[in-house]
């Protein structure tokens, strides 16, 4: 009977695991590519296991364990009919909404009712399996690692195993099938409890009165230690994706290391030492908040296992702290039920909360801070003999003031870092200041100094951090900042340099001492890049008329605009059209020489509404941060973009990326169409050049045939990609990210 319930419970919370990067995948492209889109689906999850959650304790109480699994069996059956689910073909998210609440309402229409009967399965089950005579029975939390594991090895297996064998429309299918299989296990279970079952409202009665209910205190304390791990695990997702590596995978590492850690709290297997893994994850913290406050970026492997070592370790002593706190199992779906309800609102502090109150990722060491705080004080139940210890309120008071003190001195040097940051380089990189190394220094050693105080440790941990905020905002002369939906975006100001940064890949810069260096375009476009080269070739007589850009950064390609050309740019950020559209920033659309519109939108949407054949060249240059939205690259959107070309038209992809290398798969789906398509990597830039601004990029064209890139197929430079690697051509349907992940940078 055991493995009935083991197997039902695995499978279920399996297949929430599968459903969630499988449902974000398909939302992805039409809500462009946004790591953003990640955050608000996992919030999606957290609110529907909130219900589900909700619904089984509710259940529970009105109808008992008898008559509640024939209610569940009917909603399982329910579900049915909306199986397979997918996205609707056609479908446009608002321009001016809110694009996460637009995310959880096509989540919600999508899997919603399937996702609800399923994430009932864990609470539901444990308390069906209390009910049976199974010597376990008596504590059937047990059954959670089991729930968790099978979550785990769900979301490990899709990127591995899953994604790049499936199409998503056979993935759905998959998943249909592993539902029906969970609706006759589940049956099964409820069965068990209807022939075998325990005499449930008598063992209700005796239970109720023999443990009192939960008071308001351990209620917080639950919310508490589940909110502050699932903030954790969205700011660290989000400053990986942001600062690090931009790159989906990412998306899934935390959330597997977040099970893993309920896994191991739930396990009756581990009993780690509390206050002995406190202490070492308080130190742990320490060289995290340095990786913070200078906003170190690299190397990057070394960097994401500290953040991701850390936030496990925060991560699991806050949950078996959790766990050590439950009640018995006749208040079993109330404990899962504020469970849920702290893993939600510590999801949507992240989602929704932080975007509106900070301009940067602040909420991640505010998170770090606060379990710091949890875990370094007492938080098991006081046992008969052991009264609960009264709190000093002298000692805490002494706490509060000084690391708020701290904080403040540090906030306030941070933001006069201008008089004193001596050495800052031109990119911000506080590291290269003296005077930041050592004020970062000496409240590293007050930290220390304060490792036994949790409240006092992590504030002033919590002000070392904001300090690198602080310091990057006023040492670097930050013009503008502002987040959204779409992540963080800042403009530099050295003299009459600007630069627009998206997390840290900048996205376009300009030298604004003279209207000719005005003119100049630097960066990834500077004249000896290959869209240099590009538009040296086709200049004059030759000069392409219509042109679409996806994407505008700081609008550096205006710089190459002629008198009659009609260019439009395609840009999902309002943000970014704000930025490049104010000539206090830069002037590049200001001083274009062609007739310049802008289309806001999801730019493969937005082209899809152009007319036939009505460009010349179709340059896709869309980034967020440093990833580039898939579903702008698939064998679908190019033959889109081939229809939008006229005769002799050029398709050009920036492909210059740290981590993913795409000319392989771009070059694949030209072949497949076949078309022409070339390919210069432009990887050495002079002393001379680098000072000016230029940088090194990566371009691949595609045309109709050779002869549409003029001279430029033939010059040695641009390599002929008509035998491509062999490998799956990437589809809206299919496409293997892990197949073009590097660990060396390019």
């Amino acid at each position: 009977m055991r493995v009935l319930y083991t197997l039902t419970i695995f499978l279920g919370s399996a297949l929430l695991f599968l459903v969630e990067p499988m449902v974000a995948k398909m939302i992805l492209p039409v809500f462009g590519g946004s790591a953003a889109v990640w955050n608000a689906s996992v919030v999606f999850f957290q609110l529907m296991l909130l219900a589900g959650y909700a619904y089984a304790h509710g259940s529970v109480k009105l109808l008992g364990t008898k008559g509640q699994p024939v209610l569940h069996l009917v909603i399982i059956a329910l579900a049915l009919i909306t199986l397979p689910f997918g996205l609707k073909a056609g479908f446009s998210p608002s321009q001016h909404g809110m694009p996460a609440l637009e995310v959880i309402g096509l989540l919600l229409l999508m899997v919603g009712l399937p996702f609800f009967a399923v994430a009932a399965q864990a609470p539901l089950i444990q308390k069906w399996f209390s009910r049976t005579p199974d010597p376990a029975s008596q504590d059937p939390y047990f059954l959670y690692s089991a729930s968790n594991l099978g979550s785990m090895l769900a979301l490990l297996a899709y990127p591995v195993l899953i994604e790049p064998r499936l199409t998503l429309s056979a993935q759905s299918k998959m998943w249909t099938g592993g539902y029906i299989a969970l609706g006759i296990l589940t049956f099964g279970s409820a069965l068990a409890v209807f022939l075998k079952g325990r005499s449930a409202d008598l063992v209700e009665v005796v239970e109720t009165v023999a443990e009192p209910a939960p008071t308001v205190k351990q209620k917080i304390r639950w919310i508490l230690l589940s909110a502050v791990p699932s903030s954790l695990m969205l700011g660290i997702t989000s400053y990986l994706t942001t600062n690090i590596a931009p790159v989906p995978l990412l998306w899934i590492i935390p959330l597997a290391i977040y099970l893993l850690t309920f896994i191991l709290a739930f396990s009756h297997r581990v009993h780690p030492n509390i206050q002995l893994l406190s202490r070492l994850t308080s130190i742990l913290a320490l060289p995290v908040a340095l990786v913070l406050a200078l906003e170190l970026w690299a190397p990057m492997v070394p960097l994401a296992f500290l953040h991701l070592l850390t936030f496990f370790m925060l991560a699991w002593l806050c949950h078996t702290l959790l766990v050590r706190s439950r009640p018995s199992h006749s208040h079993l779906t109330e404990f899962y039920l504020w469970m849920a309800a702290g893993g939600v609102i510590g999801g949507a502090f992240n989602a929704f909360v932080a975007p509106l109150l900070f301009n940067s990722l602040i909420e991640y060491p505010i998170a770090i801070a606060v379990a710091l705080v949890l875990i370094g004080r007492k938080q098991e139940a006081p046992t008969k003999e052991e009264p609960s210890p009264k709190l000093d309120t002298r000692t805490w008071r002494w706490d509060v003031g000084i690391a708020v003190a701290v904080s403040l001195i540090v906030i306030a040097i941070a933001r006069t870092g201008q008089y004193w940051a001596w050495g800052v380089a031109k990119n911000g990189d506080a590291a290269e200041s003296p005077v930041a190394l050592f004020i970062v220094a000496v409240f590293i050693v007050g930290c220390f100094l304060a490792i036994d105080r949790p409240l006092r440790y992590g504030l002033t941990l919590a002000g070392v951090m904001i300090f690198g905020a602080g310091l990057k905002s006023a040492a670097t002369h930050v013009m503008y900042e502002t987040r959204d939906f779409f992540g963080v975006k800042r403009v530099y100001s050295y003299g009459t340099q600007h630069e627009l940064w998206h997390g840290s890949t900048e996205h376009g810069q300009q030298n604004l001492a003279s209207y000719e260096t005005r003119r100049e375009p630097l960066t990834y476009y500077s004249p000896q890049s290959p869209v240099g080269a590009f538009f040296k070739e086709f200049s004059g007589s030759k000069a392409k008329q219509s042109v679409a850009i996806v994407g505008l950064g700081a609008g550096t390609m205006a710089a190459y605009s002629q008198p009659g050309q009609q260019w439009t740019y395609y840009e999902i950020d309002p943000d970014v059209i704000r930025i490049a559209s104010d000539p206090r920033y830069f002037t590049y659309l200001s001083d274009s020489k062609a007739h310049i519109n802008i289309v806001q939108g999801d730019a493969r949407l937005e082209l899809a509404k152009a007319p036939e054949a009505s460009y010349d060249v179709i340059f896709l240059d869309a980034f967020s941060s440093d990833a580039i939205p898939i579903h702008l690259i698939t064998i679908q959107a190019i033959e889109m973009y081939l229809s939008k070309l006229k005769p002799g038209g050029v398709l050009c992809f920036h492909t210059s990326n740290r981590y993913l290398e795409l000319p392989p798969v771009l070059a694949r789906a030209a072949k497949s169409l076949n078309l022409a398509s070339i390919y210069y990597a432009m990887d050495i830039v002079g002393p001379e050049e680098e000072a000016r601004g230029w940088t090194a990029s990566h371009w691949l064209l595609m045309g109709r045939s050779m002869n549409d890139f003029g001279t430029l197929g033939k010059q040695p430079v641009w390599m002929n990609m008509k035998n491509p690697e062999p490998g799956p051509v990437w589809t809206d349907d299919f496409s293997n990210v892990l197949s073009a992940f590097s660990l060396d940078p390019s």
